[in-house]
């Protein structure tokens, strides 16, 4: 059973530190904490505040997913590699996760193209991996994507994923995927929203809590709760009670106000999330 006495960013940060992202995060964490810090020592000393760059204003999405490079036409006339796979068109020799990592990347489909004519593999925003062993998270397509295959070519498919859920563990190194099916109702439309964004973008932006947000926005929807401190009391024994355990021990008051300031940080982008993508959590 999920202790309430803990709160919830801490096992928000373990879960992270599983996710191998905890190190990056810490040290952007770190440096917005003593760029915050040493502006209220100047503010309570009458100096200046230390100067910084300001953050690069995000984009606003495109009212609907771009076209062209890198992008599969949707439609009757493209079909995904689902439908591809099933009517023979194309043969999927395995699905792998290459990092462990809950975004980006992570999956590898090895396919080739059996027939005497070009396929254009391509995999729809809100479709689902499923994994092999049931205690990882599904993965969902979050990015558009698609690969052409001359007659008899081999090649290799890298969706843009996504963990879809929060309370099992993330994706090992060499993990077996199965294709899975598409995401409903609000999951879909997020899923189908975010492609509407360069990620890859925002990943190299100096925001690192937009990405974050995102997960969590993600892990929100597909849990059907609408905060985070609900989304981490509602972890039950999976990823978030096993990680709970007593690595972190007794938080002073000075921990406890760091921890409620990294909350709010958090917190706020996956809002913005969900209300850009017209998204209420049930």
């Amino acid at each position: 059973m999920l202790s309430r006495a803990r709160h919830p960013v801490t096992i928000l940060i373990a879960l992270l530190a599983a996710g191998s992202i905890a190190c990056s995060l810490f040290s952007v964490l770190q440096q917005k904490a003593m760029e915050e810090a040493q502006e209220a020592i100047s503010e309570s000393a009458g100096l200046p505040a230390p100067l910084t760059e300001p953050a690069a204003e995000p984009e606003a999405p495109a009212t609907a997913p771009q076209q062209g490079a890198g992008a599969p036409e949707t439609g009757p006339e493209a079909p995904g590699v689902p439908t591809l796979v099933e009517q023979g068109t194309l043969e999927l020799q395995g699905i792998q996760a290459t990092q462990e990592e809950i975004s980006g990347p992570v999956l590898a489909l090895q396919i080739s193209n059996p027939t005497d004519g070009e396929v254009v593999a391509s995999i729809p925003c809100g479709f689902i991996f499923l994994p092999a062993d049931q205690d990882e998270q599904r993965m969902m397509v979050i990015q558009p994507i698609d690969l052409s295959l001359a007659p008899g070519e081999s090649g290799e498919l890298r969706p843009y994923v996504i963990c879809i859920d929060g309370d099992k563990a993330g994706p090992s190194t060499g993990s077996t995927y199965l294709l899975g099916t598409m995401a409903t109702d609000d999951l879909l439309k997020l899923a189908q929203c975010v492609c509407q964004e360069d990620l890859t973008a925002l990943e190299e932006s100096l925001d690192p809590f937009k990405a974050i947000g995102l997960q969590i926005a993600v892990w929100m929807t597909s849990s059907g709760v609408d905060s985070l401190e609900e989304m981490m009391l509602s972890g039950g024994e999976g990823a978030f009670g096993s990680l709970m355990g007593d690595q972190f021990g007794d938080m002073g008051e000075e921990m406890q106000q760091f921890i409620q300031m990294l909350s709010s940080m958090i917190e706020e982008p996956a809002q913005e999330w969900l209300q850009r993508c017209e998204i209420t959590p049930k």
